[in-house]
Protein backbone atom coordinates (compact mmCIF):
# COMPACT_ATOMS: atom_id res chain seq x y z
CA UNK A 1 0.00 0.00 0.00
CA UNK A 2 1.43 3.37 -1.15
CA UNK A 3 0.76 6.27 1.43
CA UNK A 4 0.57 9.71 0.10
CA UNK A 5 1.94 11.31 3.14
CA UNK A 6 -1.39 13.41 3.79
CA UNK A 7 -2.94 13.31 7.23
CA UNK A 8 -6.31 12.09 7.80
CA UNK A 9 -8.92 14.44 9.28
CA UNK A 10 -11.76 12.67 10.89
CA UNK A 11 -15.21 12.86 10.15
CA UNK A 12 -16.98 15.30 12.27
CA UNK A 13 -19.19 12.97 14.19
CA UNK A 14 -15.78 11.26 15.88
CA UNK A 15 -16.26 14.47 17.80
CA UNK A 16 -18.37 14.65 21.02
CA UNK A 17 -21.58 16.54 20.19
CA UNK A 18 -20.71 20.00 21.83
CA UNK A 19 -17.68 19.99 19.76
CA UNK A 20 -19.45 19.84 16.82
CA UNK A 21 -21.55 22.33 17.56
CA UNK A 22 -19.18 24.79 18.25
CA UNK A 23 -16.87 23.92 15.12
CA UNK A 24 -20.10 24.52 12.71
CA UNK A 25 -21.31 27.67 14.85
CA UNK A 26 -17.33 28.65 14.17
CA UNK A 27 -17.55 27.48 10.26
CA UNK A 28 -20.81 29.18 9.99
CA UNK A 29 -20.59 32.46 12.27
CA UNK A 30 -17.41 34.00 11.01
CA UNK A 31 -18.45 34.72 7.37
CA UNK A 32 -21.85 36.26 8.57
CA UNK A 33 -20.14 38.37 10.79
CA UNK A 34 -17.70 39.43 8.55
CA UNK A 35 -20.47 40.34 5.95
CA UNK A 36 -22.62 42.02 9.30
CA UNK A 37 -19.73 44.02 9.76
CA UNK A 38 -19.09 44.89 6.06
CA UNK A 39 -22.49 45.88 6.01
CA UNK A 40 -22.69 47.79 9.37
CA UNK A 41 -19.70 50.11 7.52
CA UNK A 42 -21.67 50.67 4.28
CA UNK A 43 -24.74 51.80 6.58
CA UNK A 44 -22.49 54.33 9.16
CA UNK A 45 -20.28 56.29 6.54
CA UNK A 46 -20.83 59.78 6.63
CA UNK A 47 -23.47 61.56 4.52
CA UNK A 48 -23.12 64.87 3.34
CA UNK A 49 -26.09 67.17 1.42
CA UNK A 50 -25.35 68.83 -1.79
CA UNK A 51 -28.19 72.02 -1.69
CA UNK A 52 -28.58 74.01 -5.38
CA UNK A 53 -30.31 77.01 -6.44
CA UNK A 54 -30.85 78.59 -9.62
CA UNK A 55 -29.31 82.14 -9.36
CA UNK A 56 -28.70 85.76 -11.98
CA UNK A 57 -25.37 85.60 -11.25
CA UNK A 58 -22.35 84.47 -9.46
CA UNK A 59 -21.12 87.09 -7.13
CA UNK A 60 -17.60 88.90 -7.84
CA UNK A 61 -15.25 86.98 -6.18
CA UNK A 62 -17.47 83.27 -6.28
CA UNK A 63 -15.54 80.38 -7.84
CA UNK A 64 -17.24 79.38 -11.36
CA UNK A 65 -16.87 75.96 -12.78
CA UNK A 66 -18.45 74.57 -16.08
CA UNK A 67 -20.84 71.94 -15.65
CA UNK A 68 -18.85 69.96 -17.86
CA UNK A 69 -16.03 69.58 -15.15
CA UNK A 70 -18.07 66.96 -13.23
CA UNK A 71 -18.60 63.30 -14.73
CA UNK A 72 -21.62 62.33 -15.29
CA UNK A 73 -21.82 60.31 -11.93
CA UNK A 74 -21.13 62.77 -9.88
CA UNK A 75 -23.37 64.28 -6.88
CA UNK A 76 -22.26 67.90 -8.21
CA UNK A 77 -24.06 67.60 -11.54
CA UNK A 78 -27.11 65.17 -10.55
CA UNK A 79 -28.12 68.57 -8.10
CA UNK A 80 -26.62 71.11 -10.87
CA UNK A 81 -29.17 69.43 -14.02
CA UNK A 82 -32.03 68.79 -11.11
CA UNK A 83 -31.75 72.43 -10.43
CA UNK A 84 -31.79 73.18 -14.00
CA UNK A 85 -35.19 72.08 -14.08
CA UNK A 86 -37.11 72.58 -10.95
CA UNK A 87 -34.97 76.13 -10.24
CA UNK A 88 -33.69 74.15 -6.79
CA UNK A 89 -32.53 70.90 -5.55
CA UNK A 90 -30.89 68.51 -3.22
CA UNK A 91 -28.80 65.44 -3.39
CA UNK A 92 -28.07 63.37 -0.45
CA UNK A 93 -24.61 61.56 -0.71
CA UNK A 94 -21.71 60.03 1.18
CA UNK A 95 -18.74 61.90 2.01
CA UNK A 96 -16.48 59.49 0.45
CA UNK A 97 -18.28 60.26 -2.70
CA UNK A 98 -17.92 63.71 -2.40
CA UNK A 99 -14.56 63.43 -1.84
CA UNK A 100 -13.92 61.25 -4.89
CA UNK A 101 -16.28 64.06 -7.29
CA UNK A 102 -13.31 66.38 -6.15
CA UNK A 103 -15.79 68.85 -5.07
CA UNK A 104 -13.71 71.59 -4.75
CA UNK A 105 -14.53 73.77 -2.04
CA UNK A 106 -18.40 73.59 0.29
CA UNK A 107 -19.45 76.97 -1.77
CA UNK A 108 -19.34 77.56 -5.50
CA UNK A 109 -21.06 78.45 -8.71
CA UNK A 110 -21.93 75.86 -11.62
CA UNK A 111 -22.58 77.39 -15.14
CA UNK A 112 -24.29 75.80 -17.86
CA UNK A 113 -25.66 77.00 -20.86
CA UNK A 114 -25.49 80.57 -19.86
CA UNK A 115 -27.41 79.40 -16.70
CA UNK A 116 -25.73 79.90 -13.15
CA UNK A 117 -26.39 76.94 -10.22
CA UNK A 118 -25.14 78.27 -6.97
CA UNK A 119 -24.40 74.33 -4.93
CA UNK A 120 -23.88 74.57 -1.08
CA UNK A 121 -22.23 71.52 0.47
CA UNK A 122 -23.79 70.67 3.85
CA UNK A 123 -21.63 67.61 5.70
Amino acid sequence: MVSNGLPLIPDLSAFPRPVRYVAVALLAGVPIAVVLVVLIGFANSPTAALDAIVVDAPTSDAEVYPLSSFDGESPVRQVVEAALQARSASVQTTTERLQSADVPIDKFYVRHDGRVVRVAVRR
